[in-house]
Protein backbone atom coordinates (compact mmCIF):
# COMPACT_ATOMS: atom_id res chain seq x y z
CA UNK A 1 0.00 0.00 0.00
CA UNK A 2 1.47 3.35 -1.05
CA UNK A 3 0.65 6.22 1.30
CA UNK A 4 0.79 9.62 -0.37
CA UNK A 5 0.56 12.01 2.57
CA UNK A 6 0.44 12.47 6.31
CA UNK A 7 -3.32 12.94 5.97
CA UNK A 8 -3.52 9.48 4.37
CA UNK A 9 -1.71 8.03 7.39
CA UNK A 10 -4.01 9.81 9.82
CA UNK A 11 -7.13 8.76 7.92
CA UNK A 12 -5.79 5.18 7.84
CA UNK A 13 -5.24 5.28 11.62
CA UNK A 14 -8.75 6.69 12.08
CA UNK A 15 -10.15 3.55 10.49
CA UNK A 16 -8.62 1.58 13.36
CA UNK A 17 -10.20 3.71 16.10
CA UNK A 18 -7.44 6.33 16.43
CA UNK A 19 -8.59 9.95 16.61
CA UNK A 20 -8.15 11.93 13.37
CA UNK A 21 -7.57 15.66 13.05
CA UNK A 22 -7.05 15.55 9.30
CA UNK A 23 -9.90 16.91 7.23
CA UNK A 24 -10.35 17.41 3.53
CA UNK A 25 -8.68 20.70 2.64
CA UNK A 26 -5.82 20.41 5.16
CA UNK A 27 -2.37 21.46 4.04
CA UNK A 28 -0.14 18.60 2.92
CA UNK A 29 3.46 18.27 1.77
CA UNK A 30 3.57 17.37 -1.90
CA UNK A 31 6.97 16.05 -3.06
CA UNK A 32 8.30 15.97 -6.62
CA UNK A 33 11.73 15.03 -8.02
CA UNK A 34 13.46 15.27 -11.38
CA UNK A 35 17.02 14.59 -12.54
CA UNK A 36 18.65 16.50 -15.38
CA UNK A 37 22.29 15.75 -16.11
CA UNK A 38 24.33 15.52 -12.91
CA UNK A 39 21.76 17.38 -10.80
CA UNK A 40 18.68 16.11 -8.98
CA UNK A 41 15.98 18.61 -8.05
CA UNK A 42 13.72 17.90 -5.08
CA UNK A 43 10.69 20.14 -4.66
CA UNK A 44 8.42 20.25 -1.63
CA UNK A 45 5.17 22.22 -1.81
CA UNK A 46 3.02 22.88 1.26
CA UNK A 47 -0.45 23.12 -0.27
CA UNK A 48 -4.06 22.15 0.08
CA UNK A 49 -6.30 21.08 -2.74
CA UNK A 50 -8.76 23.68 -3.97
CA UNK A 51 -12.38 22.96 -4.76
CA UNK A 52 -13.63 21.91 -8.18
CA UNK A 53 -12.22 24.30 -10.81
CA UNK A 54 -10.37 26.31 -8.13
CA UNK A 55 -6.66 26.88 -7.67
CA UNK A 56 -4.88 24.96 -4.94
CA UNK A 57 -3.70 27.09 -2.03
CA UNK A 58 0.03 26.92 -1.33
CA UNK A 59 1.89 28.34 1.66
CA UNK A 60 5.43 27.68 0.46
CA UNK A 61 7.80 25.71 -1.73
CA UNK A 62 11.35 24.62 -1.11
CA UNK A 63 13.77 23.36 -3.72
CA UNK A 64 16.92 21.39 -3.06
CA UNK A 65 19.44 20.90 -5.86
CA UNK A 66 21.82 17.97 -5.37
CA UNK A 67 24.86 17.67 -7.64
CA UNK A 68 28.48 16.56 -7.65
CA UNK A 69 29.53 19.63 -5.68
CA UNK A 70 27.00 18.88 -2.92
CA UNK A 71 23.55 20.23 -2.32
CA UNK A 72 22.01 23.63 -1.88
CA UNK A 73 18.65 24.97 -0.83
CA UNK A 74 17.16 27.40 -3.34
CA UNK A 75 15.12 30.39 -2.23
CA UNK A 76 11.94 30.17 -4.33
CA UNK A 77 11.54 31.87 -6.70
CA UNK A 78 15.05 31.96 -8.11
CA UNK A 79 15.13 33.88 -11.38
CA UNK A 80 18.06 35.12 -13.44
CA UNK A 81 18.57 38.90 -13.40
CA UNK A 82 16.81 39.57 -16.72
CA UNK A 83 13.70 37.51 -15.87
CA UNK A 84 13.53 39.00 -12.35
CA UNK A 85 13.71 42.56 -13.73
CA UNK A 86 11.10 41.90 -16.44
CA UNK A 87 8.74 40.34 -13.91
CA UNK A 88 9.17 43.17 -11.39
CA UNK A 89 8.55 45.83 -14.07
CA UNK A 90 5.37 44.14 -15.33
CA UNK A 91 3.88 42.49 -12.26
CA UNK A 92 5.67 43.66 -9.09
CA UNK A 93 7.10 41.46 -6.36
CA UNK A 94 8.26 37.98 -7.40
CA UNK A 95 7.46 36.43 -3.99
CA UNK A 96 4.06 35.07 -5.08
CA UNK A 97 5.48 32.88 -7.87
CA UNK A 98 5.22 29.11 -7.47
CA UNK A 99 6.83 26.37 -9.56
CA UNK A 100 4.05 24.67 -11.54
CA UNK A 101 6.06 22.72 -14.11
CA UNK A 102 9.52 21.57 -15.13
CA UNK A 103 11.35 19.63 -17.81
CA UNK A 104 14.86 18.65 -18.83
CA UNK A 105 15.77 19.69 -22.36
CA UNK A 106 18.62 18.58 -24.58
CA UNK A 107 20.56 19.96 -27.52
CA UNK A 108 23.34 17.54 -28.43
CA UNK A 109 25.42 17.19 -25.25
CA UNK A 110 23.93 20.33 -23.69
CA UNK A 111 21.27 19.78 -21.01
CA UNK A 112 19.10 22.36 -19.26
CA UNK A 113 16.35 22.10 -16.69
CA UNK A 114 13.59 24.67 -17.09
CA UNK A 115 11.35 25.62 -14.15
CA UNK A 116 8.03 27.21 -15.04
CA UNK A 117 6.59 29.63 -12.47
CA UNK A 118 3.05 30.95 -12.22
CA UNK A 119 0.88 33.01 -9.89
CA UNK A 120 -2.92 33.13 -9.73
CA UNK A 121 -3.42 30.48 -12.38
CA UNK A 122 -1.39 32.11 -15.11
CA UNK A 123 -2.09 35.79 -14.36
CA UNK A 124 1.70 36.22 -14.29
CA UNK A 125 4.41 33.81 -15.35
CA UNK A 126 8.18 33.45 -15.47
CA UNK A 127 10.84 30.77 -15.75
CA UNK A 128 14.31 29.83 -14.61
CA UNK A 129 16.81 27.47 -16.20
CA UNK A 130 19.69 25.46 -14.78
CA UNK A 131 22.67 23.75 -16.41
CA UNK A 132 23.48 20.04 -15.99
CA UNK A 133 25.38 20.75 -12.74
CA UNK A 134 22.42 22.64 -11.18
CA UNK A 135 23.77 26.16 -11.65
CA UNK A 136 21.29 28.93 -12.57
CA UNK A 137 21.77 30.03 -16.19
CA UNK A 138 22.30 33.79 -16.18
CA UNK A 139 21.77 35.94 -19.26
CA UNK A 140 25.40 35.82 -20.46
CA UNK A 141 25.23 31.99 -20.69
CA UNK A 142 21.78 31.82 -22.33
CA UNK A 143 23.03 31.47 -25.96
CA UNK A 144 24.88 28.24 -25.06
CA UNK A 145 21.70 26.71 -23.59
CA UNK A 146 19.01 28.33 -25.78
CA UNK A 147 18.03 25.23 -27.80
CA UNK A 148 18.06 22.93 -24.76
CA UNK A 149 15.85 25.40 -22.85
CA UNK A 150 13.38 25.59 -25.75
CA UNK A 151 13.36 21.78 -25.93
CA UNK A 152 12.51 21.66 -22.22
CA UNK A 153 9.67 24.15 -22.66
CA UNK A 154 8.11 21.92 -25.34
CA UNK A 155 8.14 18.93 -22.95
CA UNK A 156 6.93 20.58 -19.74
CA UNK A 157 5.74 18.25 -16.98
CA UNK A 158 3.16 19.90 -14.77
CA UNK A 159 3.55 19.19 -11.07
CA UNK A 160 1.29 19.46 -8.02
CA UNK A 161 1.32 23.07 -6.90
CA UNK A 162 -1.06 26.05 -7.13
CA UNK A 163 -2.59 24.85 -10.40
CA UNK A 164 -5.54 22.45 -10.09
CA UNK A 165 -4.71 18.82 -10.88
Amino acid sequence: MKIKSLCSIIVSLALFGTESTCFAGDFETWKEQITCGEATYKLESICKKGGTDELNECKSQSLEIIGRAGSRQVKIPELNKLNANIYKENYGDIKDLFIVGWACGKDGNVLALNLYYSVSGGAAESSASYDASGKLIEDDRFPTFKKAIYDARKNMIYIRSVMPN
